[in-house]
């Protein structure tokens, strides 16, 4: 397989998860992640904050969506009960555009939140630990963005458990609304402008081989 990614792990956990709970379960990513899990006959569930109200397209069938919020300790720790593991992909709605007045931050779902995160999962001795950062973290960068990414590694590593931490590049799909927003806006007979000079190198990651991975 093509080293698309930027990773650091720690992986010598060779069982089969029995359970997973995963963060962001209901986005993009995560929902793709959960679909692999179900797939592959793990027990899983979908922290959401009101699953009742989760709309059918972001439902996948065969997991089970529990009420949690990833800002609220009790309510995680709750959610994440008798699972052996936790995947982490959780974003704030509307991302990549932050909402201070809601709370919806990098500083504060990235970073705080995985630190609620990772603490109640020490407390409850979760034994598996994978975290979705991105490409760029580790490297000290001083962008909101980085910051919280490194904020979180920080905290799942801290954790002492088996972990993985993951940094794909741009991951592209039939439901990533951003590079197909471009692609449209690409389409019209228009001027479609460029930023930076064109020599900048990216990595798209299918989202398929993202879940896979």
């Amino acid at each position: 397989m093509e080293d698309f990614t930027d990773a650091s792990s720690h992986d010598t956990c060779k069982a089969r998860m029995i359970k997973t709970l995963v963060t962001g379960g209901t986005g993009f990513v995560g929902r793709a992640i959960t679909r692999q899990l179900v797939e592959q006959h793990e027990t899983v569930q979908v922290l959401s904050r009101n699953p009742l109200a989760v709309p059918p397209e972001q439902r996948v069938p065969g997991a089970l969506y529990v009420k949690g919020d990833i800002l609220d300790p009790q309510s995680v720790a709750a959610a994440m009960q008798d699972c052996d593991a936790i995947v982490h992909c959780v974003q704030f709605p509307g991302a990549p555009f932050e909402n201070p007045s809601k709370g919806w931050t990098y500083n504060n779902i990235d970073g705080r939140g995985t630190e609620i995160l990772c603490e109640a999962a020490q407390k409850q001795n979760i034994s598996r630990l994978l975290y979705i950062s991105g490409a760029g973290a580790g490297q000290g960068r001083q962008q909101p963005w980085f910051q919280a990414k490194d904020r979180a590694e920080k905290a799942i590593v801290a954790t002492g458990q088996q972990w993985t931490i993951l940094r794909p590049s741009w991951i592209y799909g039939p439901e990533d609304r951003s590079l197909n927003r471009m692609v449209d806006s690409a389409r019209l007979p228009i001027f479609f402008p460029i930023i930076g000079d064109g020599q900048q190198k990216v990595a798209p990651v299918l989202i398929d081989d993202m879940a896979k991975v």
